[in-house]
């Protein structure tokens, strides 16, 4: 926003360049998912889309991540590979 009120960057070149920095770690996640096969990014999307979804309906945010953490517990990390984040 600095770049915009010293008139060297336009409002609409400002939110495509934020736009693209919010989109980053997207295709970030996606470029370790093509190269390593792990399945950890379409495991998280998925559970991202169904939270969005429930969370539409009118579901209690803190019951769904209690109900996340609770998994998490249960389950442990075991679907995650912790390999592939750590370069």
């Amino acid at each position: 926003m600095t770049l915009v009120r010293k008139g060297l960057l336009s409002a609409k070149g400002y939110h495509i360049l934020y736009t693209m920095a919010l989109c980053l770690p997207y295709f970030s996640a996606l470029r370790s998912f093509m190269y390593s096969g792990a399945m950890d990014v379409p495991v998280m999307t998925a559970l991202a889309i169904v939270l969005f979804a429930v969370r539409r309906k009118g579901f209690n945010k803190y019951a769904l991540w209690g109900a996340v953490v609770l998994a998490r517990i249960t389950v442990g990390d075991g679907l995650l590979d912790w390999r592939v984040w750590t370069y």
